[in-house]
Parts: structure tokens; sequence; C-alpha cells
């Protein structure tokens, strides 16, 4: 009875054996498969194009809208008395156009920036009595709406350039 469990016990302990050795070398099967699969790269996110333009110059984007803006001009005066620029400040002002693309989109004042040499960026101010001013206009497609956008600047500096950002829409003007 004893030799019939020792001879048991022994083929018991070969079966682990052998299934281990099967484990291993599936294992060692799969990792080569892996190793022989060619990797795919992970598509790259897209840069926002940016287009570089003079004054003057229309930017037309991939939805079919497009931004000019026609004029800067430094220093400009507001007739009102409580619409002023604060000291060692003066006023600019640009004049633009936007166009619908596609699909409805819109236009604001504030999708424009002044870029300045150290690269600070000014905001878009409301100058009163510089009309027409532009305001937020919701545009249909193929339509247009033309305006002035004002900045307050350092006194006898102008922005380096004018950015115009909505989104991954993006240009810039340089004089």
């Amino acid at each position: 009875m004893k030799q019939l469990f020792i001879v048991g016990i022994v083929f018991i302990l070969a079966g682990c054996n052998l299934e281990q050795g099967t484990q291993k070398e599936e294992t060692q099967e799969r990792a080569s498969n892996k190793e022989e699969k060619p990797k795919t790269e992970k598509p790259k996110k897209e840069k926002p194009k940016i287009e570089t333009l003079q004054i003057g110059q229309k930017a037309t984007f991939d939805n079919g809208g497009s931004v000019t803006v026609h004029s800067y001009q430094q220093p400009v005066f507001s007739d009102n008395r409580f619409s002023q620029p604060k000291a060692g400040k003066e006023f600019a002002m640009i004049d633009v156009e936007g166009c619908g693309g596609e699909n409805q989109s819109s236009m604001n004042p504030n999708y424009f920036q002044g870029q300045m040499g150290d690269n600070t960026r000014l905001q878009s101010t409301s100058i009163t009595g510089l009309e027409p001013q532009l305001h937020h206009v919701d545009l249909l497609p193929d339509d247009c709406v033309r305006g002035n956008v004002g900045f307050e600047v350092p006194q006898g500096q102008s922005p380096q350039a004018i950015i115009f950002q909505q989104g991954q829409q993006t240009a810039r003007w340089t004089n």
C-alpha cells in the first residue's frame, strides 16, 4: 500500500511539473508574439494653424469663415469725458470685419488682443464715441459684420501684433 501511495505522489508531482512547463511555454510564446506585432503610434494632435498676416489682409479659416483687420489707429480720442484713458495710457483702435463660414458662428470684440513687445496681451476695451463699435454678433453662414475694437495701450507704445482667437481659429496681424 505504501508503494502504491508513493507511486501516486510521483505521478502527481510529475504532472505538476509538466503543467508548469506547459504554462511557461505558453507565457514565452505569448511574449514572443507580442514582440512580433508592430507597434501602432497614437495619432498626433494637430496644433492650431496660426496665420500671420499684414494689416489689411484676410484670414480664412477651415470652416470657410474669415476675419480681416482693415486698419490700426493710435492715438484715437473720445469726445466723451467719461470714456478717457487712464494716466500714462492712450486709446488705439482696429477696424475689423468678420464673416461666418459654413455653420453659424459669432464675432466678439473679446476675440481680439493686442500683443505687446514683452508678450503681454491687452484685452479689448469699449471706447464711447468711436462708432461703429463691434459688439457680440451671432453670424449666420456667409453673413458679415464690421466694426471698431478699442484698446488702452501704454502711451507711445504700439502692439507688435493683433491676435484673433476663437476656439481653434487663430490669426495674427502685424504692421
